[in-house]
């Protein structure tokens, strides 16, 4: 039965991930986990997969914190998700750029060091974080 419940909850999730109802996706997901006692890798990677695709939506509309929230949840159902960490340092890049674009280099300063820690290797937050040292 909990594979019939996988696959059904897999193929819808599918279909409304296709039709950018993602919202709806992550709900027949989060409760096929639920029946399935948390136990289904495939729902799980399906349900990390559309967190990050719901948190790049919200960085394009600039709701940073929100977008922080759903790739930490990424983060809670695969722990090393790559693009969960890159997408949290992304918020804070951005948010610290703003910052700087406003003069507050002390706060930019801070939401830069934060996004290096989530994505370290990322050279663009590195030079972001080099002119706010500047200024």
């Amino acid at each position: 039965i909990d594979e019939s419940i996988e696959n059904a909850c897999d193929k819808e999730a599918k279909s409304l991930q296709k039709g950018e109802r993602i919202d709806d996706a992550i709900k027949i997901l989060e409760r096929g986990l639920e029946i399935v006692n948390n136990e289904s890798s495939k729902m799980k990677d399906l349900l990390a997969i559309l967190y990050c695709d719901r948190g790049d939506k919200k960085i394009g509309d600039k709701n940073f914190s929100s977008a922080r929230k759903d790739f930490k949840k990424a983060l809670e159902i695969k722990p090393d998700y790559n693009r969960a960490n890159k997408g949290i340092g992304t918020t804070y890049n951005n948010e610290g750029v703003e910052a700087a674009n406003k003069h507050d280099y002390d706060k930019a300063i801070k939401l830069l060091r934060k996004a290096l820690e989530y994505d370290p290797d990322s050279h663009q937050i590195k030079k972001n974080l080099a002119v706010a040292l500047n200024a």
